[in-house]
């Protein structure tokens, strides 16, 4: 391999000897006369012999040309003849792929315990004077950026820290490795470089390599020097089969105690064999509470429905486990949640009868407290208390920890003093369902609510449709992702038989406003919005009869409570990996809180006002696992989740492995027919050879001046009478 292979068109040069050898034979004739046939035969081994010398000072000045280009040029030798180089020693970049799934196999047996060995086999074939890195791929925590050591004894000692006992909890991107390999090759002087990458075959770990990021990559690390020298170690097999938790969510948007609540369980089978009555336990607090079964067809996931009841308010981490299989982290799966005493519902209504009077019924409230309506003694999930609305009460006393919930049920319209309290409310955390009537002024909760968009209300109102009914419709559209509409899935035909005879016109506001379920006619139906920490639904027909059949529907009872829960959930206590836990405590006297990371150790952390509310933010969370965070007597768990991606085994067909070799440049290195270390301990480094070359064109040149004195000499004593 040469750095400046254009300088090898020198060797062209090498004939410039030869054409004057030529020219300069030319210049000479031969003329024969009588006397010469007597000297002829004594003079013909002197002729041969000085033009054999001739021949001998041609080749050597030929060689002089030839090997001075060569040295130009700069040529790298490999193995033991390279090591006759300046620069003898090697800077090693090792990249280790330290993902999930890295854990397949059994325990003493798995694929990172075949890469430490393998990583261990490459400290042990440098020598003294070399440096390496050890970069790990597949880890959310990034520290400072990698540097290169001589201390290689203290790279095979951190290969048994706890952190390379399992795998990671991220999934390796070799691209992003490479780029780190790159950058570290750019700070370093030494031009003997290796490039190692120690990983699995699986196919998710190369998706980022591409041609043109193969290409880009050659390109950037050859404008620092030589290309290192490339060697790829794959460990393990070809094994895909493997049980995975994908997710556990509550069917309910929020686990109220002592009511029956569901948890939808989905588990996926990577193999290509079915596998029947796999058993899943469920723990809450890691107490086991109910077990189940789930059959899965080959390459497919399979969900299951689980009831539980929690009996404590509080928080709680749901965990749901399947025997040990495949990648240990993939056998457990937990879930935070909050379960809360029945939510606190405040209904607002203009002055109209209520529950029980002649000839009304009240089917909102029925449908918040079906069992208290039928003198049941079990509780309900809501607890209602009706408010007449009245332009002279300003709200002030409205308490987002008291009424979780505020229904506007068909007001007229609000005061300028009541609009702030509920901005007031749902930035505190509350949530609000405004449901328009017959009486509703479109222009006042516009003007008040919506205010072109920074309001609360997710949608501005148009007109309502006509009182005749002309413009009745129907529900067509309802988005089964959103956990308001979870009770819907899996239903053969989830779109209930209701006609919409009124509603009004809406506008959703943009970009954040997600409108839920459409009508037929294209409006909005229900539209939701975010507002502080709150939360705002706007219906755009009413909750009553009056205007739809909605209440005499199977579906209104569900859709009315899931709203309720929806808008009285806290934020999602379950994060990815470097999201920050924000945890929101009542006004108390301790000034800090702990937090407990899933490796046990523990930080305080200052509290900060947040309103009539108090937060600790905690940010280090790169550790998938359970946190908790605990002021005073109030416990809140946090539960970071790693990615299900590294899940998936497939691996990376021959083909691929082909066109990466080639576009990297890379040679793949199967360790379990050879060990690593005989194929590295003859040919380790590469070093350049043009001072070698220059020794040479120098001895080269002392060797045809000594031969050109020596021969002269010999021939002037020849030549003498």
């Amino acid at each position: 391999m040469f750095l400046h292979i254009v300088m090898l068109a020198g060797i062209a040069g090498a004939a410039v000897p030869l054409v004057l050898h030529l020219l300069n034979r030319a210049r000479y004739r031969n003329v024969v006369w009588g006397a010469m046939m007597f000297l002829h035969s004594a003079d013909a081994r002197r002729r041969h012999s000085m033009r054999l010398r001739q021949w001998i000072i041609l080749a050597v000045r030929m060689a002089v040309v030839v090997l001075l280009a060569v040295a130009l040029a700069r040529p790298v030798a490999a193995g033991r003849l390279g090591a006759l180089g300046p620069n003898a020693n090697v800077t090693a970049v090792i990249l280790l792929d330290h993902s999930g799934s890295m854990g397949y196999g059994r325990p003493g047996q798995t694929r990172m315990d075949q890469a430490r060995e393998a990583v261990r086999q490459i400290i042990s074939t440098l020598r003294r004077g070399d440096e390496a890195a050890l970069i790990t791929m597949g880890d959310f925590a990034r520290g400072p950026a990698p540097r290169t050591t001589p201390d290689l004894q203290s790279i095979i000692d951190s290969l048994d820290n706890p952190q390379f006992q399992g795998s990671g909890a991220g999934v390796t991107n070799i691209a992003d490795g490479l780029t780190l390999a790159a950058n570290l090759f750019e700070r370093q002087n030494n031009r003997n470089r290796e490039l190692f990458i120690v990983c699995d075959r699986q196919a998710l770990n190369w998706r980022g390599v591409t041609e043109h990021m193969a290409a880009a990559w050659r390109q950037r690390v050859a404008a620092t020097g030589p290309l290192p020298r490339f060697i790829v170690i794959p460990v393990g097999g070809w094994e895909t089969d493997n049980l995975a938790i994908e997710s556990v969510a509550v069917a309910s948007p929020q686990i109220v105690v002592n009511q029956p609540a569901e948890i939808q369980i989905t588990v996926h089978n990577y193999g290509s064999a079915p596998r029947a009555a796999v058993p899943l336990s469920v723990f809450v607090d890691q107490q086991w509470i109910a077990a189940t079964t789930v059959n899965l067809p080959p390459a497919a996931s399979t969900t299951v429905t689980q009831s539980l009841r929690i009996r404590t308010p509080g928080s709680h981490v749901i965990t749901v486990r399947t025997p040990p299989d495949g990648i240990s982290r993939d056998e457990q799966f937990s879930l935070a949640v909050d379960a809360v005493t029945p939510i606190n519902v405040l209904v607002v209504r203009d002055n109209r009868p209520m529950l029980g009077a002649a000839g009304q019924v009240d089917y909102l409230t029925l449908a918040l407290m079906p069992l208290a309506a039928v003198g049941h003694p079990a509780a309900d999930a809501t607890a209602v208390r009706l408010l007449t609305w009245s332009a002279q009460n300003d709200w002030t006393n409205l308490d987002s920890q008291r009424f979780r919930v505020i229904i506007l049920d068909g007001i007229s319209q609000l005061t300028p003093a009541q609009a702030r309290a509920l901005e007031q409310h749902v930035y505190g955390g509350g949530g609000v369902l405004v449901s328009p009537g017959s009486r509703t002024r479109a222009d006042n909760f516009n003007d008040l609510l919506y205010r072109d968009g920074a309001g609360i209300l997710p949608a501005s109102l148009g007109r309502a449709t006509a009182a005749d009914g002309s413009d009745a419709t129907t529900i067509l559209g309802i988005d089964l992702a959103h956990p308001i509409f979870s009770f819907l899935r899996g239903l053969p035909d989830p779109i209930p038989t209701a006609t919409i005879g009124r509603y009004f016109h809406a506008t959703p506001r943009p970009p954040d406003a997600q409108v839920l379920a459409s009508y037929a006619s294209g409006g909005p139906m229900v539209v939701a919005g975010n507002f502080g920490r709150g939360r705002v639904l706007l219906i755009t027909t009413s909750l009553d009869e009056d205007w739809s059949t909605l209440p005499l529907t199977n579906f209104y009872l569900p859709m009315v409570q899931s709203m309720v829960r929806f808008l009285a959930a806290r934020p999602s206590r379950n994060l990815g990996p470097g999201e920050a836990i924000v945890a929101q405590f009542d006004s108390g006297e301790e000034p800090i809180a702990t937090v407990t990371a899933p490796d046990g150790a523990r930080q305080d952390v200052p509290l900060q006002s947040a309103g009539d509310a108090f937060e600790a933010r905690y940010a280090a969370t790169a550790q998938p696992g359970i946190y908790v965070v605990v002021r005073g007597r109030q416990t809140q768990d946090f539960v970071v989740t790693r990615p299900r991606d590294e899940s998936d085994l497939t691996p990376l067909p021959p083909q691929r492995w082909q066109a990466l070799s080639s576009q990297l440049g890379f040679t793949l290195v199967e360790i379990s027919r050879t060990p690593i270390a005989s194929i590295l301990s003859d040919e380790h480094s590469t070093h350049e050879m043009w001072s070698i070359l220059l020794a040479g064109v120098l001895a080269l040149g002392l060797t045809e001046l000594a031969l050109g004195r020596a021969w002269s000499a010999r021939t002037s004593r020849t030549q003498m009478p």
